[in-house]
């Protein structure tokens, strides 16, 4: 059995997504593949256990039938991230084994994830440094595209993780870059015994957000819409402040999108509901007419009604874009495919024996 541990030099570098869609394909290969993340954030309440979020949401895709304790088995809550500063820690690591023992029973190899950066929980004791040495498992590194990638951080995590790291897939690559990203990446890592398993591209649809989730990062108030309705994906925000005939131009630009509009502007509304919309966010605590109410259920586009102003508004929302959730079957149907056609699957696996 093999340990594999996938972590990220900086936060929302798409870990979680990766660990899904590498765990499906090699499932589909015929391996026995687990998934645990051993240092989690407490992030979600499921049956009022309070868990990580991003484990939650690939035991869902991956059908795990373990116990979310055993899954993640320590939590970095406030009173425990304190500890550095009340005097020595003790082994806040001993959990880890036993279950990572458990999980791995009668398997192939068990992913484990990484938190936010390799070095998160290193006065804890618990970095994925440390961790990684725990567990004995070979390391990923996963980074996200950046104009210049940073090649002094790959080096750096090489040598935090004495000799653990394998390679590095890089992640969100722009429209065009990947085979420059390959052609740059791949003799350098080669220089250092690393390989480069994959550059995968930005997929605006892994980023999208369910309707039921914009509900419930703005505490907003559902006046209509079904429980299919509150399931559809929400890739773009878009503002209505403008003119109706302006408004109705501006929203043919895009489909996949929720409209923020002021509760008292239903000339915008109505533009809105004229044009391909997932959702209708309304602000300032203002109910907006009947007849718009009608017209979205007509068009099956729900309506939040939000109590902050629009400028709030969409500052909360942009605070909860830009992460790949994988609350939907699709997103997760899509992240199986991107890791079949962009990661190479063969090398990791020859790279784990």
């Amino acid at each position: 059995m093999k340990n594999l541990y996938v972590v990220s030099i900086e936060p929302f570098c798409g870990k979680t997504a990766l660990c899904v869609g590498i765990a499906i394909n090699l499932r589909a290969q015929g391996l026995k593949v687990n998934y645990m993340k051993p240092v989690g954030n407490p992030s979600a309440s499921i049956v009022g256990i309070t868990t990580d979020e991003d484990a939650v949401n690939v035991c869902r895709a991956l059908g795990c039938e373990s116990d979310l304790a055993l899954t993640v088995p320590v939590l970095l809550t406030p009173e425990v991230v304190r500890l550095p500063l009340k005097g020595p820690v003790p082994d806040l690591s001993a959990p880890i084994k036993p279950a990572l023992a458990q999980l791995s029973q009668d398997q192939d190899l068990v992913i484990l994830e990484g938190g936010a950066t390799i070095v998160e929980g290193l006065s804890l004791g618990l970095s994925a440094i440390q961790v990684a040495e725990l567990t004995d498992a070979r390391v990923v590194l996963v980074t996200r595209s950046h104009r210049n990638l940073s090649l002094d951080d790959i080096l750096a995590a090489e040598g935090l993780l004495h000799g653990r790291l394998i390679g590095v897939i890089v992640n969100f690559a722009t429209k065009g870059t990947a085979n420059q990203i390959r052609a740059d990446l791949t003799s350098f890592l080669a220089a250092h015994n690393l390989q480069l398993f994959g550059v995968v591209p930005s997929d605006k649809h892994l980023m999208a957000i369910t309707v039921r989730e914009i509900r419930e990062a703005l505490g907003a108030e559902l006046l209509s819409g079904t429980e299919d309705e509150m399931e559809e994906l929400v890739e773009d925000f878009m503002i209505g402040a403008m003119t109706a005939d302006a408004a109705l131009h501006h929203f043919q630009r895009k489909t996949e999108k929720a409209v923020i509009t002021g509760g008292d502007r239903s000339d915008i509304q109505l533009a809105a509901l004229r044009t391909p919309t997932k959702c209708l966010i309304l602000t300032g605590n203002l109910r907006p007419i009947p007849a718009i109410l009608g017209r979205a259920a007509e068009a099956r586009v729900p309506v939040l009604l939000a109590r902050e102003d629009t400028l709030t508004v969409t500052e909360r929302l942009g605070k909860v874009m830009g992460r790949a959730r994988l609350t939907s079957p699709q997103q997760v149907q899509t992240v199986v495919r991107m890791v079949k056609r962009d990661i190479d699957l063969e090398a990791l696996k020859n790279a784990l024996r």
